[in-house]
């Protein structure tokens, strides 16, 4: 599986770089075995972000190259694939699709210690720290770090500040009087 994956990365990585020379490289027929081939590989392994991600930037530069008739379906896989990249990197996200991704995308920790990083990741990044949806996000994560965190735990002032701080973030930027009840 590994030089396999490798060649279809390396070509998909080609025909991205190519796209500024001409929307052959993304829209030449070959390109979509490729990526085909590249989606098998990604599909067996949920946690290879890089095949992710270039698959979802291959799928955008579709939908932005062919004609609107034929866009759809690219851009549904393109916000599929890039599903799998915001919750660890949201700087690889297209900043459009960043509230549409972050209401959909299944949450990068299966507990509360990768809940609680995948919020400070979304707070740290500038373009996805000022988005309402992204924020929004990053309160119900740390919700959820809280609610699977006990009193006794000893970095529950640190996980009650993280929520505290995203809150004061949301409401900085869209005025819930919520967020400032105690």
């Amino acid at each position: 599986m590994g030089r396999r994956r490798d060649d279809a990365v390396a070509a998909i990585r080609s025909r991205i770089r190519r796209v500024t020379s001409g929307p052959d490289g993304v829209l030449a027929g070959a390109g979509e075995y490729e990526a085909a081939t590249l989606a098998d590989v990604a599909y067996a392994d949920a946690d290879d972000l890089e095949a992710a991600y270039l698959l979802g930037a291959w799928h955008w530069w579709r939908f932005h190259l062919l004609p609107e008739p034929d866009q759809d379906a690219d851009g549904r896989a393109a916000v599929a694939w890039f599903t799998r990249v915001f919750p660890s990197r949201p700087d690889l996200v297209p900043v459009s699709l960043h509230s549409l991704v972050a209401r959909i995308a299944e949450p990068r920790g299966r507990d509360a210690a990768g809940w609680n990083a995948e919020a400070a990741r979304l707070m740290a990044d500038p373009e996805a720290g000022a988005n309402p949806d992204v924020i929004d996000r990053a309160v119900r994560l740390l919700e959820a770090v809280l609610a699977d965190t006990t009193p006794e735990q000893l970095d529950m002032a640190a996980r009650l500040s993280n929520l505290a701080g995203a809150l004061l973030v949301r409401f900085e930027c869209e005025g819930r009087l919520v967020d400032q009840e105690g």
